[in-house]
Parts: structure tokens; C-alpha cells; sequence
């Protein structure tokens, strides 16, 4: 490969903020928002009242929400946007009450904030306050000293509703019915929040809901509030506020084949990238995405990224590196296994062509013989996977003989074996003269890129707590000990488990693992709650199973064990399922169990230990 490739130079990263004009709008939601927002200016009349709009995170609920503001502010409309998950305020009541009452005309603020000096029975210096500032302060910093006056004690902050009702009514006055007197409020990303922030907005949308003039157009997933998963755990009020936004709620509909297709080409456009994207690899890209426009643009820029930064790919051709990545994301259990050789065996392209072929003379061609060489191939497949090869004779023995193979095979093969995308994009891979090259350039140097699918799923999957905000310790309490004689392959989980709260041992042969175990049984230290292992150690494909079974017997271990391999086959399954293990290939599922394992441990924990 003497040629140098350059053309990354050409690619651009993509911001992922939702578009805020028409003329951005790649989704196709301009003529939903002009719907949306004639719809508000129409329902003037019905006010106050709140509209949900609907959809899973990265499908357009903040693009859609934006162009439904421009177009009311082009009507004249007075408009706030409030994002709740990034709003920052300590209190998010006094968040969304300042931001919105800032948006009303500073002469009605300083009226209201001449009325409450006269009227209120407040202390010295607050009364004095509020009178000099007024005329010389800007709307931000009226609204400030109106909200501090209004909430000064339990006592002022009761008669909050009728203080800003008679202020909401001062303002409409000045042009009743006009659109500069209708007030759209916007909060964003409510789904992201906790629930004392999802209580903090319920707290203001009740002081506003009873005024006429305001809408609210709140942005959320609702099926992260699905009554089934989230609400169960809210309190009854906010569970209740959550039902009464969903009671009129537009749904964003998925987008269409066509509208997907369009969205990936232009987003490629604006990174430089539509030049290697054939409709096939646009299919591709849109399945491996779930048709998401955000993982899209991860994707996308993802891509840029490895292109521009990781020097392995400087004499390789973009549409190769392009490949690669959607290797990566989309088929992230086969790229493992294709560059973390653990087994020490052949590639893992080699193997499923290998697979492919056999399918393709046992199952698709029975009852004809094939040629020489192609039977050659299959005896060697079945021979390289120690599984005794079918009877060329007699082809009834074929599809039992298949059936035993497929037991040693990885799980996925089969699926993969049905999946055109998959094999056009492996069948592209295979065709390059520099694979073997590119193969041993992957398993010298990972890409720049973390190996992990998009939008990976919180440990806790569907609990409540999984909108409480980020770095909490999930595995708060589990002792782990992992054993496993290539470090590679564990260090971003272990990474993600210790900081996560998990006491991590890590050892990389049986000798000192035992060693450890036996220690911590003798009093030397705590037990282990979970035991992590490998299937292969030394080259040997049965030690972690033997060493496991060994471990039960004697009691050197007696705590839960997770087999994590990149190479999970049936087989391999049914054997850890006889020990009691669970057998994973992904990281996202090892989490999921290790978060299942430390909240049962917390859960038996005695009192003084749990609250420790």
C-alpha cells in the first residue's frame, strides 16, 4: 500500500444541537411546526392550557419545539424557552417563575413591584428595596426582586397565584387579544430530570394553569413516564401532574424510509462524507441507528473522527475506515470478536464465511452433492470447530449434523447469516487485498472511537432512579473479582465499575485468583459477592469452566459468576447455565447484572451495613 489517502482532510464534525430555523430543518418537521403553532395561536381562547410533545430522545422533540417558537415569534407572540435538565437552578421553581415573568413588559413588572412595597407587610429594608430599584432595573433583575418579595415566607408565597394572576391580567390588558398579549412557554428535556425537578415544574405549572393567556408546550418521552415503569415510583402529585401533560400530547411519528434516507444524505452532505455512501450502506446506517437522528450524527462524526486522528488508517481508503465504523456500531459483538482475538483461533470474517458456506451446501443445496472442493471446506470447518463432519452419502445426517456445529459456533451467526446488510458489508470487507493487513493493524490499535453501541442503556434499565442525575453508585456495596489473563478486554467495565462504587479485584491467572478467594474466606478480607471470568485462560478454551466448577465444589467461591467472552456459543451457554453463571458477550448486559447483583446485596444487607 504505497498510496497516502488524504481526502479526511475534507470531513467536518456536526454539532448535535436541534435546529432552530427552517432552512436547517433535515427531518422534515417544518410544516408539523407551522400545524403546531397555528394551532396554539387558534386555541388562544382556551388558555391556559399545556401540550406535550412526544418522542424518544434523539427523534426531534427539541428541533420541533424550536420551530414552533420561530413561528410564533414571527406572529408576534411573546415565547420563553426553559430546558429543565440544563436550567442549573438549586430550585427549579424560582428557575421557571423568573424566567417567565422576565419576559413580560418591564412597565407592568414595575408596577407589580410598586403594588407588592405597598401592600405587603414586608420587612424594612426589602420595602425599601423594591421601590428604589424598580425604575432603574432591567426586566431580568425585576423579575428577581418580584419573585424574592413573592416569596419572602409561607405566608406571602400562598397568595403567589393571585400577586401574578393580577399581573398576567395588567399585562393582557395593555392589547387584549393581540398576539404580543399570549405567552408560549417551552420547557425541554423534562423526561431527563429528576423528580424533585419534574415537582418543581408541576409547582409552577399549578400557580400558572389558572391563568388565561399562557400555553405550555413541555417536551418529554413519554415512555420514560409510562405508567408501568416511572410514574409507580413518583409520588401521587407528581404522578398526577405527569398524567394530566400527557392528557393532550402530540406524538412525533417516526420518521419515514424516504425522510430517513434524506436526513442521512444531508446530514453527510454537511460532514463531507455523502460521496461513500451508497443506498445500500444508507439502509445500513439507518437500521444500525433504529433510525435515530442523533445516534445519525454520533455516527457520522464518529467516523471524522477515526478517519482524521487514528494514524492506522493514513494508507487506507475512507470507504474502508467508513466500513470499519459501521462494523463497530452496528455489529459491535462481531467487531470484538474480530479484533480481540481471546481464543487465539482465526479471524472472525474468516470463520463466518466459513459458516456461510456450509449453510449454504448443507441447508441450501441438500440433496445434491457438491464438488470436491467444496465439501473439503465444509469437513475442515467442522473438523476446525471439533465437531464430527456430516456423512457426504447420506444427506438426511446433514441438518443434525449442522445443528451440533451451530452449538460451537458464535450465537449470532445464524442471524448474521440472514442479515444482507451484514454480509454486504463483511463481503465488501473480505474483497479488500489489504484485509489480513487491516486486521492486524485493528488488534494492534483500537480505534480512536469507543467500541460501544449508541445510546447505550443505563444499567438500572426502566427503575425510577434512572432519572436522578449522573455519577451516582450503582454498584455502591458488590465486591467484584475478575479474572482474566488479557486486561484489555476488561478495562473500560472495570473502569465504569469502581467508578460506580464496586471494590474491583482484578487477577489475571487462577493461581492468584485463588490465592485472593481463599485469603478473603480466612478473614484477610471481605468475600467476593461476584466472580467475573474468562472461558479461555492459556490457551486453553475449557480452564475458566473447569476452574469455576472447581471453585463451587470446594467452596473456594460460593458468591454469583458472570462468563464474559466475546465468544459465547451455545454450547458455552448451556455450560455456565449448569454452573449456576450467567454468560454474556456485551458490556452493556454484564452491567445490567452486576447492577441487579449490588442492589439484592444492598437490599439483604443488614441495617448498619446498607446505610454504610
Amino acid at each position: 500500500m504505497e498510496q497516502t489517502h488524504s481526502c479526511a482532510q475534507e470531513f467536518v464534525l456536526m454539532n448535535d444541537e436541534p435546529a432552530t430555523s427552517f432552512e436547517d430543518d433535515l427531518l422534515g418537521e417544518g410544516l408539523a411546526a407551522q400545524e403546531l403553532a397555528a394551532l396554539l395561536l387558534a386555541s388562544r381562547g382556551s388558555t391556559p392550557l399545556t401540550l406535550a410533545v412526544d418522542a424518544r430522545r434523539g427523534m426531534g422533540k427539541s428541533t420541533l419545539m424550536h420551530l414552533v417558537d420561530a413561528k410564533l415569534k414571527k406572529a408576534g407572540v411573546c415565547t420563553v424557552w426553559y430546558d429543565a435538565w440544563t436550567a442549573g437552578h438549586e430550585d427549579y421553581l424560582e428557575g421557571l417563575m423568573k424566567t417567565t415573568l422576565a419576559q413580560l413588559d418591564s412597565k407592568v413588572l414595575r408596577r407589580t413591584m410598586a403594588r407588592l412595597a405597598e401592600n405587603r407587610a414586608l420587612v424594612g429594608a426589602a420595602r425599601t428595596g423594591l421601590v428604589m430599584v424598580a425604575a432603574p432595573l432591567g426586566a431580568g433583575r425585576m423579575a428577581d426582586e418580584i419573585w424574592r418579595s413573592l416569596s419572602i415566607d409561607a405566608r406571602t408565597r400562598n397568595k403567589m397565584r393571585d400577586d401574578i394572576e393580577t399581573l398576567f391580567d395588567q399585562w393582557m390588558a395593555q392589547a387584549p387579544g393581540a398576539p404580543s398579549r399570549f405567552l408560549v412557554v417551552f420547557i425541554d428535556d423534562l423526561d431527563r430530570c429528576s423528580e424533585a425537578a419534574v415537582r418543581a415544574v408541576s409547582e409552577a405549572l399549578k400557580i400558572y394553569l389558572g391563568i388565561p393567556g399562557i400555553a405550555f408546550v413541555v417536551g418529554c418521552d413519554r415512555s420514560v413516564h409510562s405508567a408501568t415503569r416511572l410514574l409507580q415510583n413518583y409520588s401521587p402529585e407528581t404522578a398526577e401532574f405527569m398524567e394530566k401533560i400527557f392528557q393532550t400530547s402530540y406524538r412525533i411519528p417516526g420518521p419515514k424510509d424516504e425522510e430517513i434516507a434524506a436526513y442521512i444524505r444531508g446530514c453527510a452532505v454537511r460532514a463531507g462524507v455523502d460521496r461513500l455512501l451508497d443506498n445500500r450502506l444508507i439502509e445500513l446506517l439507518a437500521d444500525s441507528t433504529r433510525r435515530n437522528p442523533r445516534n445519525i450524527k454520533r455516527l457520522l462524526n464518529g467516523f471524522v473522527l477515526e478517519s482524521r486522528l487514528n494514524p492506522i488508517w493514513s494508507d487506507f481508503p475512507p470507504e474502508v475506515v467508513f466500513r470499519i465504523v459501521l462494523l463497530q456500531y452496528s455489529y459491535a459483538d462481531f467487531y470484538r470478536l474480530l479484533v480481540e482475538d481471546e481464543e487465539g483461533g482465526d479471524d472472525a470474517v474468516r470463520e463466518f464465511d466459513g459458516y456461510r458456506h456450509v449453510q449454504h451446501v448443507l441447508r441450501r443445496t441438500a440433496g445434491t452433492d457438491p464438488p470436491d472442493e467444496s465439501w473439503a471446506r465444509v469437513t475442515r470447518f467442522f473438523a476446525e470447530h471439533k465437531v464430527a463432519p456430516p456423512l457426504r452419502p447420506d444427506p438426511d445426517d446433514w441438518a443434525h449434523s449442522l445443528a451440533e456445529l451451530e452449538q460451537q459456533v458464535p450465537l449470532r451467526f445464524a442471524e448474521l447469516d440472514e442479515d444482507r446488510q451484514f454480509v454486504s458489508l463483511i463481503s465488501g470487507l473480505m474483497q479488500l487485498s489489504e484485509g489480513k493487513e487491516l486486521l492486524e493493524r485493528l488488534r494492534r490499535q483500537p480505534l480512536v472511537i469507543s467500541p460501544v453501541a449508541l445510546d447505550v442503556p443505563d444499567p438500572r434499565e426502566d427503575t425510577a432512579d434512572s432519572l436522578t442525575g449522573q455519577g451516582q453508585a450503582y454498584y455502591q456495596g458488590l465486591r467484584v473479582i475478575w479474572v482474566d489473563d488479557h486486561p484489555r478486554h476488561r478495562q473500560r467495565l472495570v473502569g465504569e465499575l469502581r467508578a460506580r462504587g464496586a471494590d474491583v479485584t482484578e487477577e489475571p491467572d487462577t493461581t492468584a485468583a485463588e490465592h485472593r478467594m481463599r485469603d478473603a474466606k480466612a478473614g484477610a478480607g471481605a468475600p467476593f459477592h461476584l466472580l467475573i471470568s474468562d472461558f479461555t485462560r492459556g490457551g486453553d478454551p475449557e480452564a475458566g469452566l473447569l476452574t469455576v466448577e472447581r471453585w463451587q465444589e470446594d467452596d473456594t467461591h460460593t458468591g454469583r459468576v458472570i462468563f464474559f467472552s466475546h465468544r459465547v456459543t451455545p454450547a458455552r451457554e448451556v455450560r455456565g447455565s449448569k454452573l449456576g453463571a450467567l454468560v454474556t458477550s456485551t458490556d452493556d448486559q454484564l452491567l445490567r447484572w452486576a447492577f441487579r447483583i449490588a442492589r439484592q446485596i444492598r437490599e439483604e444487607a443488614p441495617p448498619m451495613e446498607r446505610s454504610g
